[in-house]
């Protein structure tokens, strides 16, 4: 609006110096010339770039905040808008779903990508979220690369833009995860890159329409930065007394990721082969950083936002997730790599104002979820917590189904939280689906004491996702995807191994509240601690830019 009323101002000086100049020529060109310069210039930026943090809780900015420099987390939020209670209002709450949903403005409801993997009853097999594999491989001679957003039913934010511009815009998503670049990218992106932990290098699909990869790509991956980089030590930030308020070094739980034969730093990799350093780097700091050099080098080489035609560039750092996995949320590990990833942030930041120019961009930083603490860590401090296996919940209810309805074979699958049932042996044995449905989701709430709710696919009878997390099972529920079934447990309660590293996927706080910061462009200063959620930033982005929101979007604009 600011640009609205500085058009009408200078609308109104222009004419009223017409008598004097006596040159209705003159009040034609500033006319014009305003009409330009402000529809096209002031009141959009020139490159949207959104940073995903995976596995970042809302609580990392205050509690790792004395491990922070000033450039980086900390300038978000001194010179950016805060807010303190953002949430995703669906589960489960994982990498695939939350690009999908940060981008698209949606939940799983409406874009499809209800988790990593799920279930295909129609296939009857195992799906990931971002495979293809009519799709070939560019930059390697291997599969990694044989993706595509095409199981995503929602347009992303990059393709909103892409349709605001008429396909003008650049749209690119990096990660070092295929589907951190994928889905944030979305169907019309000039490309997306990700890292392949078999080569080293970072790769990308026939999808984007390419046969290699670019040249300044090509000659990224000659310089085999993973190697270098493997061949330091991960070595603390700060000093030891910095990291006392976490679990010891070497804490309850945590895995030994390079095999040491302990967990504790420093961490070395001299002992390892070329191609688990390629791997493991994922599992160090030194993966944020290779993934910032890439984010730079992009911005150079594409030209990114060097025109009045706005740019997009999704930056997902996915090291936090495979770091917080093995160690866990109370790990000097997870300490430290925010400690490093701060100052990634501020030298993408930096960067931005060399390549795009200060206030030319709008950014927002968020996370994908957030994470449980580790099984141990909660044991020893006496909190509740534990596992359920998906093969006893498959069990109990094939024991259940052939005692109540005379045959096991009418639970086809459990896959995570869903149970699918057997349609077919349904239909053949003339039996009542709703009747079964039911009688199983009170036997499963009645067995198991870490059940905590179920819901079914009758529950979605007349149901559409709402911008709230009263029904945040609901929202998370496709129904041509999920399970007849799906089971929520307790808090603190999984389906895997409870005792050694952790995991996310729940709706409760420790997965669903993650930071949510905005910055740059038309951006105020401001703290908010009111409830918000993260399908509102495709909403609020698109607001800043002036263009429709994603198809798929129920978000609000939140400033």
């Amino acid at each position: 609006m600011d640009g609205y009323f500085y058009f009408l101002d200078q609308l109104h000086t222009a004419f009223t110096q017409v008598p004097y100049l006596c040159n209705m020529k003159y009040a034609f060109l500033c006319l014009s010339t305003l009409l330009s310069t402000t529809i096209w210039s002031q009141d959009r930026p020139k490159l949207l770039v959104g940073i995903v943090v995976d596995q970042m809780r809302a609580d990392y900015l205050d509690r790792f905040r004395p491990l922070f420099g000033e450039d980086g987390f900390e300038r978000l939020r001194r010179e950016g808008a805060e807010f303190r209670f953002a949430h995703f209002n669906y589960v489960p709450t994982y990498t695939g779903p939350g690009h999908a949903s940060i981008y698209t403005g949606a939940t799983p409801f409406h874009h499809g990508i209800i988790s990593n993997d799920w279930y295909d009853p129609q296939l009857a097999d195992e799906v990931y979220c971002v495979e293809d594999a009519e799709m070939q491989t560019v930059g390697a001679d291997n599969a990694s690369g044989q993706c595509s957003p095409h199981r995503m039913r929602s347009g992303s934010l990059g393709d909103a833009l892409g349709l605001h511009t008429y396909g003008e815009s650049k749209v690119f998503g990096i990660s070092i995860k295929d589907r951190g670049a994928i889905l944030p990218a979305g169907h019309s992106a000039d490309a997306a890159y990700w890292y392949d932990a078999e080569t080293g290098h970072f790769v990308s699909s026939s999808y984007y329409g390419k046969e290699s990869l670019p040249k300044w790509l090509q000659s990224f991956n000659a310089e085999d930065r993973a190697i270098k980089s493997m061949a330091s030590h991960w070595e603390l930030l700060h000093a030891r007394t910095a990291y006392r308020l976490m679990a010891p070094d070497e804490g309850p739980g945590e895995r030994d990721v390079f095999e040491e034969g302990d967990a504790s730093f420093p961490h070395t990799f001299g002992h390892l082969s070329e191609s688990q350093k390629r791997s493991l780097i994922r599992f160090t700091p030194h993966g944020n950083k290779l993934l910032t050099d890439l984010a730079i080098a992009l911005l150079q080489e594409e030209q990114l936002g060097h025109d009045d035609v706005p740019d997009m560039l999704a930056v997902s750092y996915s090291s936090p997730d495979y770091i917080g996995h093995a160690y866990g949320p109370n790990s000097w590990e997870i300490a430290d790599n925010y400690a490093r990833l701060d100052r990634e942030i501020a030298r993408l930041l930096t960067a931005l104002d060399q390549e795009v120019g200060k206030g030319n961009y709008v950014l927002f930083l968020t996370a994908d979820h957030g994470v449980k603490p580790n099984g141990a860590v909660l044991e020893t401090m006496n909190i509740p917590g534990g596992s359920l296996p998906s093969s006893a919940i498959e069990q109990e209810a094939k024991n259940y189904l052939q005692e109540r309805w005379g045959d096991s074979t009418l639970l086809q699958t459990v896959f995570d939280h869903h149970l699918h049932l057997n349609h077919q042996r349904i239909v053949e044995m003339k039996l009542p689906y709703d009747e079964i449905v039911n009688d199983l989701r009170r036997h499963l709430i009645r067995h198991f004491d870490e059940v905590h709710q179920v819901f079914t696919q009758l529950d979605l009878k007349g149901f559409s996702a709402r911008r709230s997390m009263e029904f945040m099972v609901l929202n998370g529920m496709q129904p041509q995807r999920c399970g007849d079934l799906v089971i929520e447990l307790h808090p603190n309660f999984i389906t895997g191994n409870h005792a050694l590293g952790t995991t996310h996927g729940s709706s409760f706080d420790y997965d669903s509240h993650v930071p949510l910061l905005f910055f740059g462009h038309s951006v105020p200063v401001m703290r908010s601690t009111e409830e918000v959620f993260v399908i509102d930033i495709a909403a609020t982005i698109s607001e800043i830019v002036g263009m429709m929101e994603p198809d798929g979007n129920i978000g609000r604009p939140l400033f």
